[in-house]
């Protein structure tokens, strides 16, 4: 069995909820762990198709997964060539948020993972390939699809619909996956990860988190395993600031961005109206 639904990112833009709230739904599976990152080539695409296929059973109408690294070209090229090659008739679902907003979420979650040390303008402003503002690149992201899936085959959601209307903006999700789109679950109320909740492990938290991650927890149930992990590696850690940007370098990222931007509106018909792009 190979997925039909696949939500190709972007990161840090509720990819996390929707994957689960879409499994709460009858007629959907999601995939556990959620981001099996098989068509990225220096990730999961080695261990093969039968691997992929050993992450979907039962007989639910929808099986699908959620991978944000999906729409992280250019760091990862060739993924929807790849996954167009597997799996064609797929239906994928691009969740989408407020660019500096996802940014600096983008921001908190690679500080508490150690990837990132410097200060949050340096980050946005840096130039060349940067992960911020690739990621945020929406039409540049999508066009990589469009010339592989029919536009029919392809939902654009917003974050911050998801956030404010959930019961219409899930109800839109479940007609274009062709399910009941009438399902309510009062789980629907709850949101993941917020970006407020971030924390940065210590030296000896970072041993512990492996550890826990690495362990027969993680493989049985995921969600509880980073539960584990949160709560042991507490004590080891700092929380990270969410930081402000100043008003020079939020003008400065969106100008960066503004064609992609313009590009991304055409593409979708859609104004975005409650982002802040000026």
């Amino acid at each position: 069995m190979l997925p039909n639904l696949i939500i190709i990112g972007a990161a840090k833009a509720g990819t996390t909820s929707l994957h689960y709230y879409l499994d709460l739904h009858p007629q959907i599976r999601m995939s556990q762990p959620k981001e099996l990152n098989f068509f990225v080539e220096e990730r999961n695409w080695t261990l093969g198709l039968d691997w992929y296929r050993s992450k979907f059973s039962g007989a639910e109408k929808i099986h699908g997964e959620a991978s944000p690294a999906y729409t992280g070209a250019p760091a990862h090229p060739g993924v929807a060539e790849r996954m167009h090659g597997v799996v064609p008739d797929a239906r994928l679902i691009y969740v989408v948020r407020d660019p500096v907003s996802r940014m600096i979420s983008h921001y908190v979650q690679r500080v508490a993972g150690w990837l990132e040390e410097g200060d949050i303008r340096d980050a946005l402003v840096a130039p060349g390939a940067n992960p911020y503002i690739d990621g945020t690149r929406y039409a540049m992201q999508l066009k990589q699809y469009l010339e592989y899936y029919a536009v029919k085959q392809i939902m654009v959601i917003t974050c911050e619909d998801l956030l404010a209307n959930r019961a219409e903006t899930l109800r839109s999700v479940f007609q274009f996956l062709e399910v009941d789109e009438t399902f309510r679950s009062l789980r629907f109320a709850r949101m993941r990860h917020r970006a407020i909740r971030k924390r940065k492990p210590g030296s000896f938290g970072l041993r512990l988190r492996k550890s826990i991650l690495q362990s027969r927890l993680y493989t049985w149930s995921p969600d509880l395993a980073h539960y584990a992990e949160a709560i042991a590696t507490l004590p080891f850690s700092r929380a990270v600031q969410v930081p402000e940007l100043t008003e020079e370098v939020r003008r400065d990222v969106l100008d960066r961005l503004k064609d992609d931007l313009d590009e991304f509106k055409v593409i979708t018909g859609r104004q975005f109206d409650a982002w802040r792009l000026t």
